[in-house]
């Protein structure tokens, strides 16, 4: 990983990611959300589904195996539905937040 969260495959194969979101400041507006793992070869949905808001918050979580090549990059991106144009904060914490990459063959 680079500091602005880029993951980059160091060589060919295929690769499992995880991550979570924390999710705050929503207002108990979102109504759905989809988390995507932004590749070099498209957008992959790892995961989708409707916020528990009764907290406040909310945390999704997703993984996904991916093909890679050597130097493929893979970010993460969340959005979220019902908000009207809103925006929401993501809460930081790596022990609710994280995203990770590892080769697996």
């Amino acid at each position: 990983f680079n500091t602005n969260g880029t993951f980059t495959a160091p060589k060919s194969g295929r690769y499992h990611f995880a991550a979570a979101i924390r999710v705050l400041g929503t207002g108990g507006l979102a109504t759905g959300y989809q988390i995507r793992f932004n590749t070099t070869g498209g957008l992959i949905v790892g995961g989708q589904g409707v916020p528990s808001l009764g907290s406040g918050y909310f945390t999704a979580t997703c993984s996904a195996y991916i093909n890679m090549t050597t130097a493929d990059t893979c970010t993460l991106q969340i959005q979220l539905s019902g908000m009207a144009g809103d925006t929401a904060d993501i809460n930081g914490d790596i022990s609710v937040t994280y995203f990770g990459g590892t080769l697996v063959c």
